[in-house]
């Protein structure tokens, strides 16, 4: 029988961790590589952070992806279909695509807040 520390034990924990980590990592990169990531579980988290920034005023999305920009070399939230509401809920302006810049220290303690539009 061979008797396996603590330490042992939590560096194959740490290790499985860094591998699954690293795994989810290359998915995203292909997935991105091969075209715009749909993003619809979100959807309705990012129209609310948008109506709060608009100070109550609804938002809404038809379809939200993550897009790589090659140019750019870097990865965009991208609304298509934006729809900004008056105080009345009438449509006071549209935008085919707009690009979305969020809080990344805001998304890893489970928020979503927006940065600019």
């Amino acid at each position: 029988m061979v008797r396996q520390t603590t330490k042992v034990i939590i560096l194959e924990i740490f290790g499985v961790g860094s591998l699954v980590l690293m795994a989810a990592v290359g998915i995203l990169a292909f997935m991105l590589a091969s075209g715009p990531v749909e993003l619809g579980i979100f959807r309705d988290d990012v129209e609310q952070a948008m109506t709060r920034a608009r100070d109550g005023r609804p938002v809404t999305v038809d379809t939200l992806t993550l897009q790589w920009s090659p140019s750019e070399r870097r990865v965009f939230v991208v609304a298509d279909g934006l729809s900004l509401k008056d105080g009345d809920g009438l449509e006071a302006g549209f935008a085919d695509h707009a690009e979305i810049t969020l809080d990344a220290g805001a998304i890893f303690l489970g928020r979503i807040e927006l940065l600019d539009l």
